[in-house]
């Protein structure tokens, strides 16, 4: 049974310093359009980002906690298909992957995006299944570490951060006394 298990980080990045950074330091950054038809189900296309774009990949993906754990099947679906899906999606969101390896692990850092600007930044890290360790953050993502995510806590899950809304006050709830940058106020 393919069990996801996996920890995420909050990241400050108001100024797009580590998204331009790694922009010019990862290989593998990925343009990922994903959207919902109901609880636990999601469509989602991912395609090279920059010049060198490739067909993009379609998914669908259905998860289920169970006994505490998340199951996640998930299946190609052909293009048309997602197409016609889409077209029954919501919430829907856009995002900037950025994929790389530390210490032995794959870390995927995500910019939710609404019209190119981001408003939510996102890094996450698959473990093997049963082990509940919190890794160490990578030394490039450390100085704009905000916040380490509670295990279950969906308040972070892609499907909540797709309402800019929600997303920009949960941020600003983690970061008190700051204003949001222009960039992330809902009314933007």
């Amino acid at each position: 049974m393919p069990i996801e298990n996996e920890t995420k980080y909050v990241l400050d990045d108001r100024h797009g310093e580590l998204e331009r950074s790694l922009t010019v330091a990862c290989s593998r950054i990925l343009r990922i359009r994903q959207g919902y038809l109901g609880p636990g189900v999601r469509i989602r296309e991912t395609g090279k980002a920059g010049r060198s774009r490739s067909t993009p990949a379609h998914s669908f993906t259905y998860k289920q906690t169970v006994d505490g754990d998340v199951v996640e099947v998930e299946t190609p679906i052909s293009r048309s298909d997602f197409r016609k899906l889409w077209t029954k999606a919501s919430p829907r969101l856009l995002k900037m992957r950025f994929v790389f390896r530390d210490q032995g692990l794959t870390w995927e850092v995500d910019f939710f995006k609404e019209d190119e600007a981001t408003y939510f930044c996102l890094a996450e890290v698959e473990l093997k299944a049963r082990d509940r360790r919190v890794p160490d953050v990578p030394e490039q993502l450390r100085p704009y570490l905000l916040h380490t995510v509670q295990r279950g806590d969906r308040r972070f899950s892609s499907r909540n951060l797709a309402d800019k809304i929600a997303a920009s006050e949960l941020l600003s709830s983690l970061r008190p006394g700051l204003p949001l940058p222009h960039s992330m106020k809902p009314d933007n």
